[in-house]
């Protein structure tokens, strides 16, 4: 069996094999993050890409958003949702693209990740709203993509990633902490690594590579791991996408600690959100890709 090392060496090797962000992609986040850039300038970039300007219009046209006339330009669809919602839209079905080619793996059920991330995505956006002044939009995709770093797992390792479900089994821990005994490394520095390569900021990368430990990630950032850190823990104990998932869990004590500098981190409150999140959930017509 090869050392740890080893496999740490040859497992960050294969995030290489990751295909990075489409061009058209790389660029709508750029354009939508320049608060300098104009809808006719983004709405250009978008009509380019067929696809894209289809699942944007579709978004627009969804009952999420409860419009009583249909938006038809890719303009109006901007305006309506916002240069966040079209950004984090984008990257989604990047990341959709990606999970497509995986196919059937054996002992992983990528309907139940996808589902799994969307829902972390969706409640992490709802709890900043209410304890961060931060853009939820980046809370969102932080979300998405938390455990972005198993897909790298499942596609180039998959002896090593079996081996961490067979040791999750038997000392009835979590993914991550198997990762620690039986890799070395972790999906939640994997990711940080594709977050790197995809040229995101470097809030959501470090948000990615401390999710599981928020006290342990740099401290203008602590707070935005710790809100997906809850907001993992909800979607866990709410079954949404709970696949390869141990047992559930209460929200970690040193969250409590960060959030509540002001007395105002209510756990009751984050339960609430959860009470909405499936409908949200099944809503968003991201969900279903496989279809």
């Amino acid at each position: 069996m090869s050392s740890k090392s080893e496999r740490i060496k040859n497992i960050a090797s294969k995030v290489g094999n990751l295909p990075i962000l489409p061009t058209v992609v790389a660029k709508m986040i750029d354009l939508a993050d320049d608060p300098e850039t104009q809808t006719e300038t983004l709405a250009r970039l978008i009509s380019n890409d067929q696809s894209l300007t289809a699942r944007i219009l579709k978004a627009a046209n969804s009952a999420y958003y409860g419009l009583s006339r249909e938006i038809s330009t890719v303009d109006t669809a901007i305006v309506v949702m916002g240069y966040k919602a079209v950004k984090e839209i984008g990257l989604s079905l990047s990341v959709v693209d990606s999970l497509k080619n995986m196919g059937s793996i054996n002992r992983f059920d990528i309907q139940k990740y996808w589902e799994h991330c969307l829902g972390v995505g969706t409640a992490a956006k709802e709890i900043a709203k209410k304890y961060l002044s931060t853009d939820a939009g980046e809370l969102y995709v932080a979300g998405l993509l938390h455990d972005i770093g198993k897909t790298i797992l499942i596609q180039y390792a998959q002896q090593d990633f079996y081996s961490v479900l067979d040791y999750m089994e038997q000392e009835n821990i979590s993914c991550f902490e198997a990762e620690e005994q039986i890799l070395g490394i972790t999906h939640g520095e994997i990711g940080y690594i594709i977050a790197d390569r995809w040229n995101l900021p470097v809030k959501i990368g470090m948000i990615i590579r401390h999710h599981h430990y928020p006290q342990n990630a740099p401290k203008n950032f602590t707070a935005e791991a710790a809100i997906i850190d809850t907001a993992d823990t909800l979607c866990h104990n709410l079954n949404i996408g709970n696949a390869n998932h141990r047992v559930n869990k209460n929200i970690n004590p040193q969250i409590i600690q960060i959030f509540d500098k002001t007395n105002s981190f209510d756990a009751s409150e984050i339960t609430l959100i959860g009470k909405t999140l499936k409908t949200e959930i099944e809503q968003n017509e991201l969900l279903h890709f496989t279809n």
